[in-house]
């Protein structure tokens, strides 16, 4: 009996699993990167902002502005990339 069992779970189709690459939205890996950064950082903020002192608390603040400052950057890095390659596209 525990042979027919064996049998059967051997004989029959493997499981496939697929899992799609998360969709960026045609941002790049790095923007997303510092974006979930920020995120993080805004969820520490409020989640210890009653109980951290406040030197702490501007040290978060200015490390979130830092990360909007190179998201920024980043955003305009794609969209000039893109720019540059559709003229291309057109050109060709």
């Amino acid at each position: 009996m525990s042979d027919t069992v064996l049998i059967d779970m051997v004989s029959r189709e493997p499981d496939i699993f697929y899992q799609a690459q998360p969709n960026l939205h045609s941002k790049s890996v790095e923007y997303a990167s510092v974006a979930d950064k920020i995120e993080t950082l805004w969820a520490r903020y409020i989640g210890t902002c009653e109980f951290t002192p406040q030197y702490k608390l501007d040290e978060m603040i200015d490390e979130i502005n830092r990360l909007e400052k190179e998201k920024e950057y980043l955003f305009k890095r794609d969209q000039m990339a893109i720019s540059t390659m559709r003229k291309e596209m057109v050109t060709a």
